[in-house]
């Protein structure tokens, strides 16, 4: 299942709830790029348990499905916990290759404001891979 939302913070604090969060494998959202050369860049949070790559070929098939370019970065959060592999670029290349990349979002980034904003009180973290340490903070609102 598929959630595709384009709002702010405030607007999915609003209309995210945990029921949301467990009925889906991901939620993809378009945010405003800072130090990107677009103006705006896609943003998926994994919700799954599922493998990473399971959901990244459902991803794309949606994507292609659509006929919308495939380029976006990936939150495996609760797959990798707070961890240099958190962050994937996922894009095809000029010829027509699935292309993943481990990337680097800065500690203040919108993109861990939203993650961490939707998975606040769910039940999703009790089975997810993140530590007890992790899983407060998350609950207490510090985005990690």
């Amino acid at each position: 299942m598929i959630l595709t939302s384009n709002c702010t913070i405030e607007q999915q604090k609003n209309s995210t709830n945990e029921q949301t969060c467990e009925s889906v494998d991901y939620i993809i959202f378009t945010l405003p790029a800072d130090n990107l050369q677009n103006e705006k860049f896609t943003y998926v949070v994994l919700f799954s348990l599922r493998t990473t790559m399971s959901c990244i070929e459902e991803i794309v098939k949606s994507f292609r499905d659509k006929g919308v370019h495939i380029d976006f970065v990936l939150d495996q959060l609760l797959h990798t916990g707070e961890n240099p592999g958190r962050f994937l670029h996922v894009q095809i290349d000029s010829l027509g290759k699935l292309d993943i990349q481990s990337v680097t979002i800065p500690k203040r980034h919108l993109c861990r404001k939203v993650t961490c904003g939707l998975l606040k009180n769910t039940s999703v973290l009790e089975y997810s891979g993140l530590t007890n340490i992790e899983k407060r903070m998350i609950n207490k609102g510090i985005v990690i």
